[in-house]
């Protein structure tokens, strides 16, 4: 955890990215130290309603929570650490499987696709928006908290 500030609500900083990262994956919930509940699978435009419902209730304390894009999940993967490849202690019960990034890909003709990482040994694929994967969620750290701003609208970011 050396590399990561803990907010203690759910929510930590790296300080190699300057990211702020939700400990919890979509569906579980920050509770006594620890994520509680399981972890929600949502096709891509599910998880990004989700980034802008948690955006536009204030869950996460701040209002420019996303997608991660692909760069940003890999920074988050710990290559030392096996099944899964993520520190445990700073996201506790990070789920089996693929978690969705922002980052898209054109499939052949018009369909679009985005790129899923897994933190087991599947490694990167490129998913079809309606297959069913998890959500962690990241904002820049320099974002401006909904208390000071009230709610933004759910397209904006700071």
């Amino acid at each position: 955890m050396a590399d990561f500030e803990d907010h203690g609500d759910g929510t930590l900083t790296d300080h190699r990215t300057g990211l702020t990262w939700s400990r919890c994956s979509s569906g579980q919930v920050w509770q006594g130290g620890a994520c509680t509940g399981l972890a929600a699978e949502l096709d891509w435009e599910s998880a990004e309603t989700y980034a802008r419902a948690v955006n536009q209730q204030g869950d996460l304390f701040y209002a420019d929570w996303r997608l991660p894009n692909l760069r940003e999940l890999a920074s988050i993967s710990e290559v030392n650490c096996r099944d899964p490849r993520i520190n445990v202690e700073a996201f506790p019960a990070t789920a089996d499987g693929f978690y969705w990034t922002a980052s898209r890909k054109l499939l052949e003709g018009p369909e679009l696709a985005a790129f899923a990482l897994s933190f087991g040994d599947e490694g990167l694929r490129v998913g079809r928006q309606a297959e069913r994967h998890h959500v962690r969620l990241v904002r820049r750290s320099d974002g401006v908290p909904v208390a000071r701003t009230g709610l933004l609208d759910a397209g904006k970011t700071q």
